[in-house]
Parts: C-alpha cells; sequence; structure tokens
C-alpha cells in the first residue's frame, strides 16, 4: 500500500457506508481530495457533498474522476459493479475498509471496540469520554454521535478509537492495545456460515491484541480469549470486575452505581455513582465497559461521570424522535433479535402502562430466514406489530422469506403495509408509545415529524 503522504486524491465505492464514510472523512481531514460512488442519495451523502466531496450515484465509468491514487471499497458492493470491474482491469490499487483501516492504525494506541451488539454506542461513548478528559483522540464510529453530529473525530491520531466490524472478518486487521467484546450472538451467518465459526473469529481478535494490552470483555461470553490481561463487565453479574447496582429512573434519567471490584490493580475503588440521560438499559451496561476503559487509561474519575452523563447518544440508537407527555416516538437501528428484545424491555421499564407499537423493518433476507423464531419472540415483546416488507441492502430477494412470512410467525402482528401507509398510521395515531426498528430506511417515515 502506497504510503498515505504519496497519496492526493481517493476513490470510495459505497461512500453512502456509515464506516465508509467515516473513513472518507479521516481522509479528507487529511487534506486529501475524497470522490465516490453510492447506489442511493442519503442526508449522509448529502452531508459529505457539502463538505466538498464529489459524489455520484450511477454505476458509470464516464462519471469517475481524471485522478485516482487508491480505491477503497466495501464488501457490501456487488461483484458486478463496473466501475470496480473496470479500475481493476486498469490496475489501480484497490483496498476493501478494513485493509485501510488497519494500515491507518497501525503502530498507533488503538481502542478497538467490537461485539455483535452495543459496538457503536461504546465507541461514541469513549470518544467522547477522552475527548472530555482532553485526550487527544481520533475516532471512526459506525453511527452519528449527537455530541459531535459526525461518525468521525478529528486528533492527531497518537489515540485512535475504532469500530471493529466483524463482518466479512474486518476486525482481524486490527491490533488493539485496549480491545472491547460486548457480544457474540449468531449473526452474519452468510458469511460465517455457523455461530461457532464467528465465534471463532472473535477469538482470533483476542489474539491480535498487543503485548501488554488489555481486553475487556463482557461476562459469560462463550469465548476462550487469549490476551494477556482480561477485565470482564456485566450490568448486573457481581462476579465482573466491573457492574452496576441502584438502578433507579427519575424523569427519564438512569441513576445507578458502577462498582470495580475483584480487581489486582484497581486505582477506581468500590462503587461510584453515576447517571445516563440516554435510553436503554443497555446503555448502562454500555457505561460501564466505558468505565473500564476509562480506567485502563487512568483518567479522572470525576470527569468521566460527567462525560457519561453529558453524553446525548447516537443516532436511531434508542433515539427520541418525540418525546412529549401524549407522544413518545423511539427510532431505533436494532436488526437482532438480542437488540430487540432488549430495546423493548427497557421502553417497557420507562412506560410500564402504556402500549408499545412497534413498526419493524426486517434486514436482509439471509437474517430474516436464519434468525426469524428469534426475531418473533422479541417483538413479542411489543403489544401491536407491524412490519414493512424486508430491507434487501446487498442481498437478492430469497424465494419465500417476505414480511408476510415472518407476520405468520407473529400472534400480535396487525399487518405489513408499506412506508406511506405506515406513515399514515402513525399520524393518525398521535398518543402512545412508537419504535421504528430497523438497519435499512424505515427511518425515511419519520420525515412527518420533522
Amino acid at each position: 500500500m502506497l504510503p498515505f503522504s504519496d497519496i492526493s486524491h481517493i476513490y470510495f465505492i459505497g461512500i453512502g457506508g456509515i464506516g465508509m464514510s467515516a473513513l472518507a472523512r479521516y481522509f479528507a481531514a487529511q487534506g486529501i481530495q475524497v470522490a465516490g460512488y453510492d447506489k442511493t442519495p442519503t442526508p449522509l451523502t448529502a452531508a459529505l457533498t457539502a463538505e466538498g466531496m464529489d459524489i455520484h450515484f450511477e454505476d458509470d465509468i464516464n462519471q469517475l474522476p481524471e485522478h485516482i491514487d487508491m480505491v477503497i471499497y466495501t464488501p457490501a458492493i456487488p461483484a458486478n459493479h463496473s466501475e470496480l470491474n473496470y479500475l481493476r482491469e486498469k490496475g489501480y490499487k484497490i483496498y476493501k475498509r478494513s485493509e485501510v483501516l488497519g494500515k491507518i492504525s497501525e503502530g498507533k494506541y488503538t481502542i478497538a471496540i467490537a461485539g455483535t451488539h452495543g459496538k457503536t454506542s461504546i465507541t461514541a461513548m469513549v470518544a467522547f469520554v477522552l475527548n472530555y478528559c482532553k485526550v487527544n483522540c481520533t475516532a471512526l464510529i459506525g453511527g452519528i454521535a449527537r455530541n459531535f453530529n459526525s461518525n468521525f473525530m478529528g486528533g492527531n491520531d497518537a489515540v485512535m478509537v475504532l469500530e471493529a466490524d466483524e463482518y466479512d472478518r474486518s476486525f482481524l486487521r486490527l491490533h488493539p492495545n485496549i480491545a472491547v467484546i460486548t457480544a457474540c450472538d449468531d449473526d452474519h451467518l452468510d458469511i460465517y456460515g455457523t455461530g461457532a465459526a464467528m465465534r471463532d473469529a472473535f477469538e482470533a481478535f483476542t489474539a491480535n491484541i498487543v503485548e501488554g494490552g488489555t481486553l475487556i470483555i463482557k461476562k459469560n461470553l462463550p469465548l476462550q480469549v487469549r490476551a494477556e490481561r482480561v477485565y470482564t463487565y456485566h450490568l448486573d453479574d457481581v462476579q465482573s470486575n466491573y457492574y452496576v447496582s441502584n438502578i433507579n429512573i427519575e424523569d427519564g434519567v438512569y441513576h445507578y452505581q458502577i462498582h470495580s471490584e475483584h480487581l489486582p490493580d484497581a486505582t477506581y475503588c468500590g462503587a461510584t455513582a453515576a447517571l445516563l440521560r440516554i435510553g436503554g438499559i443497555h446503555n448502562i451496561e454500555n457505561s460501564v465497559a466505558v468505565w473500564a476503559v476509562a480506567q485502563q487509561l487512568n483518567l479522572p474519575a470525576d470527569q468521566v461521570i460527567a462525560a457519561i452523563a453529558a453524553f446525548q447518544g447516537i443516532k436511531r440508537r434508542f433515539e427520541y424522535i418525540r418525546r412529549s407527555e401524549d407522544l413518545v416516538v423511539i427510532d431505533d437501528y436494532a436488526h437482532h433479535p438480542a437488540e430487540i428484545s432488549m430495546l423493548l424491555k427497557s421502553v417497557r421499564a420507562l412506560y410500564p402502562a402504556q402500549t408499545i407499537r412497534v413498526i419493524f423493518q426486517p434486514h436482509l433476507y439471509s437474517r430474516t430466514r436464519d434468525l426469524a423464531q428469534g426475531f418473533a419472540d422479541s417483538l413479542a415483546l411489543a403489544d401491536e406489530v407491524y412490519l414493512l416488507p424486508i430491507y434487501p441492502a446487498r442481498e437478492i430477494a430469497i424465494s419465500g422469506i417476505t414480511s408476510e412470512w415472518l407476520a405468520n410467525m407473529l400472534p400480535n402482528c396487525k399487518g405489513v403495509i408499506n412506508k406511506i401507509q405506515a406513515r399514515e398510521m402513525m399520524l393518525h395515531t398521535p398518543k402512545g408509545i412508537w419504535c421504528t426498528v430497523g438497519a435499512g430506511d424505515i427511518d425515511q417515515i419519520l420525515d412527518i415529524y420533522f
């Protein structure tokens, strides 16, 4: 790979992806000219264009920029993509996003957050906490952090905070000083084939932690880890090195105590009072992982607690779109049964007496097929469920796998609807709790509130 100092123009294929766009912003911040292609215009591609990137939306080799030093693409791009194949034939230097991410973090003090759920929130919270504590860091995040309205935070690269994506085994390109693993539930079975193969990849990730490095892992995950120093965290397992007690909810704000115990080198001793203003019990647990990272970095405990309290969350992660006495609308990216289950349990805890209505957009035909019973079980936690058609993303349809097929497994499903019907239904039911859930483009229906 060319030294980045020799590169002046980079072309991204799939620039509108959340991970790709963070990387594009990283290089733009280095003064490199960035251009790209994506399939569909989105608010994110509009933001990138406003930041000076030249983006087009047709797979057309005639729209390629004249000057390209390096091409970066995402594995989500189909094999028959004309631009990608043309650039390969012409001998351009072409790399996967994960290869470049591994290169830019090479030799840097790296904090990498991995896991099938929660990694985006923890990555953003770690980046925000470090920034709050005046630690100069660079962060690439898989979501838009509300505190800095971006998925990228620029710094001098002395410390890099990276979301370590397990898809396509991308995270195996990283060699972190501190690694966090939040979960390893079966997912991406279209890539791994089996849950066991995916867990093998997570174990290989722990072997990549540098000498003297640290693994912070949720307790009781079924992994044989290979790190030199290992600390566990959990929401309420008192045998963990870090856990929580005395959770109370006051006006939608969580108050709790974080315990740092069973540690051979504890500097944050005993129980520490904390509060969190973003929704979701899972985010309390996420804050415990962040606390554990902060302790490894010897950050001032009082500033860490203040930063956690000031953290505003991630767009599309338990994001309040409306929050009034009569109407609450929560938008969430959950696309795995475990995520949906945690989301709905958190909503129920906050609003125990109210009817919870969910509009869910399944993401990927293969995931819908592989985890159908899990979706049925988790969505059963809502009072009413409406399904949008499956969002295909990179996949072609699988015969027989439809939202109507999934709906037959849901006794509380009120029907399969389109986006227009979803908008009308929400407008005509302006009271109660609505949750829009999914990793596709379901958030488009929320334009009725803006």
